[in-house]
């Protein structure tokens, strides 16, 4: 693996393509390929296994093994259309479960121990499905949010909180940070604005995703305060610092270096002020 391909194939522009469930199992849709195909591991990307042609993936999402949402695009010369698939095996067959607009899928997130509830972010609208993917429901729409990629991230650390951000349609791109603390009450999602809307805040995802032994996390702060940047394993213990100081309002890069670590998914923290937020990288040695 090199810092664009996998197995000789593009995963395209960003990391959307790419899902591992835990350090042996994952999925890779191709990009370029004719025709582009979905493909699997289960020894943590040694081999892969081509499973079904042209799904035209946007994003995908697993929950464990056997079930994961997948978001398409396609265009022919004649039309595009945009569909929503569900897998209940593991990536074998996948059916039809929805077709929204044309706008570009983000992000997708399973409430935690609880697959039957899922988001899905489709340019400024936001998706939920109270079944596993079975039906959708449109929960939300802000007209004055970009309409491709309004919305960008939505993150759920249990049943009942999550955040979500979206960004505005003309200029300056103004991102906003939402919350919730009562899960979207079964799909109507009661989003309080959080204490501080992040106008100019920002944290990216590591790149490259999966990585070894080293990775890059960019992060934006808008005005001069102490930040931190915490790396934590999923037993919430620190393996590592990045940032802990005072910044000046701006755009920085940081280095993690994971030589010393095993092989697993982790988790990295910003706290700049009142703003608080956490990602996942997967380190895949």
């Amino acid at each position: 693996m090199n810092d664009s391909s996998l197995i000789g194939l593009w995963s395209g522009d960003t990391w959307r393509e790419v899902d591992f469930i835990d350090l042996n199992i994952g999925y890779f849709y191709s990009y370029r390929e004719n025709p582009e195909k979905l493909y699997k591991t289960t020894n943590g990307g040694k081999d892969w296994i081509a499973l079904n042609k042209n799904l035209g993936c946007q994003i995908i999402k697993f929950y464990n093994e056997d079930i994961g949402i997948l978001k398409s695009g396609i265009c022919s010369d004649t039309a595009c259309y945009s569909q929503i698939y569900r897998t209940i095996d593991g990536g074998l067959t996948w059916k039809a479960v929805g077709t929204d607009s044309l706008d570009l899928g983000l992000d997708i997130e399973f409430i935690p121990n609880n697959p039957a509830k899922v988001w899905l972010l489709a340019g400024n609208k936001v998706l939920f499905s109270n079944d596993t993917g079975k039906t959708w429901n449109e929960e939300i729409y802000k007209p004055d949010f970009h309409t491709r990629s309004g919305f960008i991230d939505i993150e759920f650390t249990d049943s009942n909180h999550g955040w979500l951000i979206g960004r505005e349609q003309t200029l300056p791109f103004r991102q906003h940070l939402y919350k919730t603390v009562n899960g979207g009450h079964g799909g109507i999602m009661n989003i309080k604005a959080a204490s501080r809307l992040i106008h100019d805040y920002y944290l990216s995802n590591n790149y490259p995703n999966p990585f070894n032994p080293s990775t890059k996390i960019t992060f934006r702060i808008p005005t001069a305060e102490h930040v931190e940047m915490t790396v934590y394993d999923l037993l919430g213990r620190e393996v590592a610092t990045l940032v802990n100081g005072f910044k000046n309002a701006g755009n920085y890069t940081v280095d993690f270096y994971a030589s010393k670590l095993a092989s697993g998914v982790y988790l990295y923290r910003i706290k700049s002020g009142d703003f608080i937020l956490s990602k996942k990288m997967v380190l895949l040695k």
